[in-house]
């Protein structure tokens, strides 16, 4: 199965992000950096459309890919990175693709097959990223008068 053979790319991943993580400080010393998990693209609702198992698979990898990414993130903040790692899956939970609640993922489209917009967040998918990043920054990230221009 494809969700298996990417899962085995999993752990190579880790040293790339805090190597790239590493590097965006360096260019942005002064930056606050957030680095977001994936949601779930698929809610067990979907079971109606497509295979359970195949669902259970998916949900696994991304919580496999989120462990890294947040593993990624503390190794960069223990160089002294202002970064944080936010997790978005309650944020997107029963709003997947085929969801019985309003979908915050574009679906695929059979007519097109190469949409950009496909698997990614609509805009209250944007608004629930949004929503989540907020919730969880230490208190002074979103002031604007500390932001640079």
């Amino acid at each position: 199965m494809a969700v298996e053979a990417a899962r085995g790319l999993v752990p190579m991943l880790c040293s790339a992000l805090i190597d790239l993580y590493a590097k965006v400080a360096a260019a942005a010393p002064d930056a606050r950096i957030v680095v977001t998990g994936y949601p779930y693209l698929l809610d067990l609702s979907a079971a109606t459309v497509i295979d359970p198992d195949i669902i259970t698979a998916i949900r696994l990898a991304t919580d496999e890919l989120n462990t890294t990414i947040e593993q990624a993130v503390t190794a960069t903040q223990a160089t002294d990175v202002n970064i944080k790692y936010v997790d978005v899956t309650a944020a997107f939970a029963g709003h997947g693709i085929y969801s019985t609640e309003d979908a915050f993922i574009s679906p695929p489209d059979r007519l097109k097959p190469t949409d950009p917009n496909t698997f990614h967040p609509n805009a209250d998918g944007y608004v629930a990223y949004a929503d989540a990043i907020a919730s969880r920054l230490p208190g002074g990230w979103l002031d604007k008068q500390k932001q640079l221009v």
